[in-house]
């Protein structure tokens, strides 16, 4: 099994204002470069709060490749949640490329990991060629729009001062904040 991110969220996922008031730098004139370091901040932190809590974190495209389906019409355990599916494309037996009729499979979003389930008229997945990556299930996965707990906490950038009163920006994620998003992701894994 393989997961491979098709499309990352567009930085930002939270407004340079909306950070800019975090960090009580509202009304100060930041450098190009001073911005693009806040920024390139919150994306570290996004990214280590969503590889902790195993869920999409800004609108994404996952693609899961699978060497097969699963046996006895099982069902596929979508990886960092999803909001729906792109397709679901396979290598059948004869060595061809298919893309698995939509009608034919259901997302099942409620379920905490969401997955791919066959829909109630079909018995079994489709046999496949005997290759590596056979299947691939394309998904689209989190939301552009963050609710506000969860902005808060993506950012956890904080503004340091030094003894000699130089500031000094630095991500920090507390225990505590990825605990609050662990939970938070429980309830809502794509964040919409």
């Amino acid at each position: 099994m393989g997961l491979k991110l098709i499309t990352a969220p567009t930085p930002p996922v939270i407004p340079l204002a909306e950070l800019k008031t975090h960090l009580k730098l509202t009304g100060m004139t930041l450098t190009a470069a001073e911005e693009t370091e806040i920024t390139n901040m919150l994306e570290a932190a996004r990214v280590q709060a969503q590889h902790y809590v195993q869920a999409s974190i800004g609108a994404q495209v996952w693609e899961l490749a699978l060497d097969a389906f699963p046996a006895s019409g099982g069902a596929i355990r979508l990886p960092m949640g999803a909001s729906s599916i792109t397709h679901v494309k396979y290598i059948d037996a004869d060595g061809t490329e298919q893309t698995y009729n939509s009608t034919y499979y259901t997302l099942d979003d409620y379920a905490q990991p969401h997955w791919v389930l066959l829909a109630s008229s079909q018995s079994d997945w489709p046999t496949t060629d005997d290759i590596a990556n056979a299947v691939k299930v394309r998904y689209a996965s989190g939301s552009a729009t963050l609710d506000a707990a969860v902005r808060k906490l993506c950012a956890p950038i904080e503004d340091d001062v030094s003894e000699d009163g130089d500031h000094r920006l630095r991500v920090r994620l507390t225990e505590g904040a990825l605990g609050n998003l662990r939970r938070h992701a429980g309830a809502a894994v794509s964040f919409e």
